[in-house]
């Protein structure tokens, strides 16, 4: 079948596309593509850049007509291999490669299959960018990756089931127990990482999230590899539990083998999530030289190192019954004023991190 296609430009890239006038949306057309996801795609381009070596070996596994593959070949001078079970998506592929005088090793197999196939001749980065959950690849793609700095980019778009609004899915598909909550894009986010630490630790190996950001439909993490049991041991102290009030939206930390309290201070019983990543999300230091480079990246820089959970400050307000919500930038100030670390969040535009605990949170409002 003959697919009508438009030149659109991406990024300092050139690809022909499925035209839209003739598709009318991504899921209508022969192959694949998503405007939408060019803010991903920008972000990847700068990461990958940033934290691989020119010509470093990277899989793109399920490439579409190539849209993440060529930018990371033309873009950031990788060394790329794009797979797709289509055909036609293949064939794209190679047509957009041409395009921009881009060098692309293709082949045509299930996701799966083509990891496994690679699983003795590591790649340097995987791209794994799944419809739903990344669950299904997250095996294959640690026995393929480099446990000496292999870096790991995950997309999962089920945000219902990762953030808690479907617990059952959750524990289901990530056997993680979760539930609604303030701050469940956070939750996802902290999800999603724990399963990519959890498959990794199978194989002895640890991972450093570098980046983790929610947008629109989607969460994404990059995380570094380091091999040895040592690393995975050390990996563990960063799993633990959440325990939340849903009454007053009072939140604490525990590592994974505490003892948990049964009670909240304001008498109503805890609900604990779990187990889910504790430890910082993304890594201010390496960051640092990129966050100007695009938005997402400098909200992720900001509150890198604070790793406690973020307030949605209408919640809050809410649930300590203040008449009024407060002007955020009066609460960041306050805080501030009182010597705590205070930034706005990327999970909501009313919503705050800080190295203040509850009661002194409570305690400003």
């Amino acid at each position: 079948m003959d697919i009508k296609l438009k030149q659109v430009t991406e990024g300092k890239t050139r690809l022909f596309v499925p035209d839209p006038a003739v598709y009318k949306t991504p899921e209508n057309a022969p192959v694949f593509y998503n405007p939408m996801m060019k803010t991903d795609r920008d972000i990847s381009v700068i990461m990958l850049k940033k934290f691989l070596a020119k010509k470093a070996k990277i899989a793109d596994i399920m490439s579409g007509l190539g849209t993440r593959a060529v930018r990371y070949a033309h873009e950031a001078d990788l060394k790329v291999y794009a797979n797709d079970i289509q055909p036609s998506a293949v064939k794209l592929i190679k047509k957009n490669a041409k395009l921009n005088k881009a060098k692309i090793t293709t082949s045509i197999k299930d996701a799966n299959l083509f990891l496994l196939e690679n699983k003795y001749d590591k790649f340097d980065c995987i791209d794994i960018d799944p419809f739903g959950s990344p669950m299904q690849f997250l095996n294959s793609a640690t026995r393929a990756i480099s446990p000496k700095g292999g870096i790991l980019c995950v997309t999962a778009t089920d945000l219902g089931a990762l953030s808690g609004n479907y617990p059952t899915t959750c524990f289901r598909r990530y056997f993680i127990k979760a539930g609604k909550s303030s701050f469940e894009h956070e939750l996802g986010i902290r999800n999603l990482i724990t399963v990519v630490f959890r498959e990794a630790a199978k194989y002895n190996f640890s991972i450093e999230p570098l980046l983790s950001y929610y947008n629109l439909h989607y969460y994404r993490t990059f995380v570094r590899i380091s091999g040895g049991k040592k690393s995975a041991n050390r990996g563990i102290r960063g799993i633990g539990h959440i325990g939340y009030c849903k009454s007053c939206d009072y939140r604490q930390m525990h590592r994974l083998f505490d003892s948990l309290p049964e009670k909240c201070a304001c008498g109503q019983k805890l609900e604990y999530f779990g187990p889910t990543w504790l430890a910082n999300i993304s890594d201010g230091e390496a960051l640092k030289d990129i966050r100007y480079e695009h938005p997402i990246i400098g909200r992720c820089y900001c509150e890198a190192d604070l790793p406690d959970l973020h307030y949605d400050l209408h919640v809050l307000a809410k649930a300590l019954k203040r008449k009024e919500v407060p002007k955020l930038d009066k609460v960041l100030k306050k805080l501030e004023d009182r010597g705590y670390r205070a930034t706005r969040t990327q999970f909501t535009s009313h919503g705050f991190k800080t190295n203040a605990d509850y009661k002194a949170v409570k305690g400003i409002l």
